[in-house]
């Protein structure tokens, strides 16, 4: 492709410092080759460069001259441009992490029972005390109340909240205990231990146990006394 002299004439000064692309430099050379008056530009830029003086070019009524001077002004703004570009990109990564970090934090939701990977586990220690294990994940609240059966035998119920945070961090076999009854709390009057997946704190005992009596499949047992 052939352009035109005013496009070379631009080009003239990088290329005379080596610093234009292989495809610009091509360009210039090809053009140099049969273009007499370009040609000559380039001459007084050799003679300027061997003199170490200023060439004016627009006293030579052809485009603006850029120096070396110039030249290295631009490239250190270009450099800093660059360097600010990169360090808002930086910023804007650091502000975009940080801020999913908090609303995954921030994103409590109800743990649910899987029966397949049992992420939930209650069993009793050898010193008596009745332990609920949340695996995969980190519980952020539990809500426990004891309710009377209809047999008469009392019965744990419980949920738990985690954050999408711990959900995505924590490992499928690391696991977070909460203690359900020991340590101070009655253990003896404790014959079953139930998991809801629902919140137990937003329901009275009324409700509670009228849900137990009326969908029991609801209610996942996970211990029962021996």
């Amino acid at each position: 492709m052939k352009y035109p002299c005013p496009i070379i004439n631009d080009l003239l000064p990088l290329y005379a410092d080596g610093v234009c692309s292989e495809e610009s430099r091509q360009a210039v050379m090809e053009h140099l080759k049969d273009c007499a008056c370009c040609r000559k530009e380039y001459e007084k830029m050799e003679q300027y460069a061997a003199q170490n003086k200023k060439y004016d070019f627009a006293q030579a009524k052809s485009t603006a001259f850029i120096s070396t001077d110039s030249l290295i002004k631009v490239r250190r703004e270009l450099l800093i441009k660059r360097i600010l570009t990169a360090a808002v990109a930086v910023l804007l990564v650091i502000g975009l992490t940080a801020g999913a970090g908090i609303f995954l934090k921030n994103n409590v939701h109800s743990v649910v029972y899987n029966p397949d990977s049992q992420n939930i586990r209650v069993v009793q220690e050898p010193d008596g005390d009745i332990i609920a294990r949340l695996y995969g994940t980190e519980w952020e609240s539990v809500y426990s109340r004891t309710i009377e059966l209809e047999d008469g035998q009392n019965a744990v119920i419980f949920s738990m909240t985690s954050s999408s945070w711990d959900d995505l961090m924590i490992g499928d076999n690391t696991a977070s205990e909460y203690l359900i009854a020991g340590n101070g709390k009655d253990v003896g009057q404790i014959e079953q231990v139930y998991f809801l997946s629902q919140p137990v704190n937003e329901l009275s005992y009324d409700q509670l146990t009228q849900l137990f009596a009326n969908h029991p499949e609801q209610f996942t047992l996970l211990w029962e006394k021996q």
